[in-house]
């Protein structure tokens, strides 16, 4: 950062005296590496501390910018902020919508094959009564009905 001041200060005044006299003191000596001139020196301080302070402020004024830019309608851009928002907001109801009618015909395909697979199961009975059956057949055909009534009880619980 000196480098740059005194490349400044040579540019701008090129007979300003850049001595560092003082650079003979101690490094611990709080005057260690001022200028001896004390115009060039409070000129020096004040360049370190435009340095530190821009140093600071430039992030925040590239958040405020980013910030801006994501809140700020822009015909210019179609990914600012309200705009991006609308286009979000806008696919994902479309998106919801494609998956409620995805979701409604595995639904109906579903419903198809447990009645399907009940009409199986009173076919394979017989039309036989349940009270009427051999008490190994009423076994196999409450095992069977169980498993149609456990996929009837999943279907109409599943989130309609």
């Amino acid at each position: 950062m000196r480098e740059e001041f005194e490349a400044w200060v040579q540019r701008d005044w090129p007979a300003a005296p850049l001595h560092h006299v003082r650079d003979a003191l101690p490094k611990d000596d709080p005057r260690y590496g001022e200028y001896c001139n004390e115009m060039i020196q409070r000129a020096w301080v004040g360049w370190q501390a435009s340095r530190a302070a821009l140093r600071v402020e430039l992030p925040l004024i590239a958040e405020v910018e980013r910030l801006r830019a994501r809140l700020e309608i822009s015909d210019k851009h179609p990914y600012d902020g309200i705009a991006c928002r609308d286009e979000t907001i806008k696919g994902l109801d479309e998106k919801c919508d494609r998956l409620k009618a995805e979701n409604e015909g595995l639904r109906e395909k579903l419903t198809d094959c447990a009645d399907s697979l009940h009409a199986e199961m009173l076919q394979k009975y017989g039309g036989q009564l349940p009270d009427d059956m051999h008490p190994v057949t009423r076994r196999d055909y409450d095992r069977d009905m169980a498993e149609v009534a456990e996929y009837r009880a999943a279907l109409e619980g599943g989130g309609r």
